[in-house]
């Protein structure tokens, strides 16, 4: 863009970099870099891509993948498909074999969807991007369990999570490790060994990651196999019940039955929370302070002893689940 090496641009480039930078198009641009730009950022102009026969690789990829990219946000398989059988060829690390894999997979297509996956897996070997190979190892999670490989689908989400360990992207291993326990619902040994490992990295988010991205807070506190992940949401988001970036909902009465399911033991625990939630005297009852506890900010501790103090830690753990956390999207 400022006489930078096109070739390192290309490599750089990334679809979702395009919404970002149509404005520049408004700009003074040098006369190499409109083109450049103009290719990768209007995609759904038609007299821009009738010449793109004349235009080279890279300039018709970064634009393939962008129509490409718009038809599946519309559940338009068959014309995302149609565009990427413009060419048949393909560069070195090609992000477009990603979404042929999702076509397929949008179509329930196990078969075409293996192969698109192993041809793109082959075109990746040897490279050192990341983002495409890790763009792949996620499609490899869907098309496993389509296979009914389920050995496949854990090996996929533990591909993911060795790359997003190296990228930092800690978050997006999350979604990918509670995809592949969905995925592997009717497989307890695997999903409860990918349960410990969701454990674990989950209590290592902090309040601000929970706050900036509950919808995949949300989703590892529906797949989790134990009551790690629903205590740490709950201490470090809990307060935020039935807000927007919360994990939790504002429900009194099942904040109730789950205060109700607790064992003796817990007595102390709940009266010091009585006591801090402005309740005087030592004859109150468990759906007094779970008002408090929501109106006042303290529903998180209120959950969270709930699930320390459970006298039935199953059951308590399906309440929180199915009553006090909101409907996830799956991915």
């Amino acid at each position: 863009m400022r006489g930078d090496d096109p070739e390192t641009l290309n490599q750089r480039w990334r679809p979702e970099l395009a919404r970002m930078l149509e404005d520049v198009l408004e700009e003074p641009l040098p006369d190499a870099a409109r083109p450049w730009l103009t290719r990768r950022v209007r995609h759904d102009d038609p007299a821009l891509t009738a010449d793109s026969g004349d235009w080279n690789q890279y300039d018709w990829e970064a634009n393939a993948a962008r129509r490409a990219m718009s038809w599946l946000s519309s559940r338009s398989a068959q014309e995302a498909l149609a565009v990427l059988r413009e060419r048949s060829t393909r560069l070195p690390a090609s992000r477009l074999y990603a979404l042929e894999v999702d076509a397929h997979l949008m179509m329930d297509n196990a078969g075409e969807a293996a192969r698109a996956l192993d041809e793109g897996i082959r075109n990746a070997t040897g490279s050192e991007d990341l983002e495409v190979q890790l763009e792949l190892a996620e499609r490899t999670i869907r098309v496993k369990a389509l296979q009914h490989d389920w050995a496949g689908v854990d090996q996929a989400a533990r591909s993911c999570l060795a790359i997003t360990d190296t990228t930092g992207e800690t978050q997006r291993g999350i979604d990918n490790l509670t995809l592949a326990m969905d995925l592997l619902r009717d497989v307890p040994d695997k999903r409860a060994a990918l349960g410990e490992e969701l454990s674990r990295r989950f209590v290592q988010l902090t309040r601000s990651d929970l706050r900036a991205n509950p919808e995949m807070a949300r989703r590892a506190v529906v797949a989790a196999t134990d009551n790690t992940v629903l205590v740490h949401a709950a201490q470090e988001v809990g307060d935020r019940a039935g807000e927007a970036d919360g994990v939790y909902l504002d429900d009194a009465f099942a904040l109730t039955r789950l205060l109700d399911g607790t064992s003796s033991d817990a007595e102390p625990a709940l009266a010091a929370l009585a006591t801090e939630v402005g309740i005087t005297g030592a004859q109150w009852q468990t759906d007094e302070l779970a008002r408090r506890a929501l109106r006042t900010g303290r529903s998180g501790a209120a959950i969270s002893l709930g699930l320390q103090y459970a006298a039935d830690e199953d059951s308590a753990h399906q309440l929180v689940v199915q009553d006090l956390t909101p409907s996830v999207e799956s991915m």
